[in-house]
């Protein structure tokens, strides 16, 4: 036992949990933006999973930080899948030129 702390172990580092309560979150937030707002939700994708990939220099995690870190992961993955696929629909209807909006601003008929 380690007599500086008395026999007292902790959990984990506050400062990791916070990173990887962190990355969870930003990996939400990159779901719920890839269906109103695809470049951001390429964005904050990136910086999710940037985040979540930076908690492997923190081996002593918490059980509870080391799911939300997968789950930021996993959510990040997610988001930048979705995104970047409905930029590429995208792309393929403004080139195909089947996008009502894309006619409208171009006067097309």
């Amino acid at each position: 036992m380690d007599e500086m702390n008395n026999g007292f172990v902790p959990m984990g580092d506050p400062e990791a949990d916070k990173r990887a309560k962190t990355a969870m979150i930003l990996g939400i937030v990159s779901i719920v933006c890839a269906f109103c707002c695809t470049y951001a939700g390429v964005i904050v994708g990136i910086v999710g999973l940037v985040k979540a990939n930076g908690l492997s220099a923190f081996p002593e995690l918490s059980p509870n930080a080391q799911s939300n870190a997968k789950i930021g992961k996993i959510c990040s993955i997610i988001g930048i899948a979705i995104s970047v696929v409905t930029i590429i629909i995208n792309i393929i209807m403004m080139v195909t030129g089947n996008n009502v909006l894309y006619n409208l601003m171009t006067g097309q008929q």
